[in-house]
C-alpha cells in the first residue's frame, strides 16, 4: 500500500529510520493515532531486539504514530536483513479478548 520511514520506540530505547511497507492504515476516530499493519525492514542488530506478541510505539516520519505488536520475525535472507511483520495492538487485544 505504501512505503514508510519512522522510528520504532522500544520501552525507553529506540531504533531509529526503520523503513517498510504499510498493508493497512485507517486512522483512529477522536485520537492522533492510527491503526497500522504491515512489515518492517531491519538490520540483524535491530530484528534481534524485538519480541514477537510486545507492544512497541511506531512513528512516522509524515507525524502518523500507532501502537503495533510485532506478529512475525524472522531472517530474510538478503544481506542479512529481518523482516517483521506488525498489526494494530488494538486488533491483537480484541482477538485476544475475544477467544481467538
Amino acid at each position: 500500500m505504501g512505503d514508510f520511514q519512522g522510528d520504532l520506540l522500544i520501552g525507553g530505547a529506540r531504533i531509529k529510520n526503520v523503513h517498510g511497507e504499510l498493508q493497512r492504515q485507517i486512522p483512529i476516530p477522536h485520537s492522533h493515532d492510527w491503526m497500522l499493519a504491515g512489515q518492517l525492514h531491519l538490520s540483524r542488530c535491530e530484528g534481534e531486539q524485538l519480541e514477537t506478541y510486545r507492544t512497541y510505539r511506531l512513528r512516522l516520519s509524515d507525524g502518523r504514530e500507532a501502537q503495533v505488536v510485532v506478529s512475525r520475525c524472522e531472517h530474510g535472507g538478503e544481506n542479512d536483513e529481518f523482516i517483521a511483520d506488525f498489526e494494530p495492538a488494538l486488533a491483537r487485544a480484541f482477538a485476544t479478548s475475544a477467544g481467538h
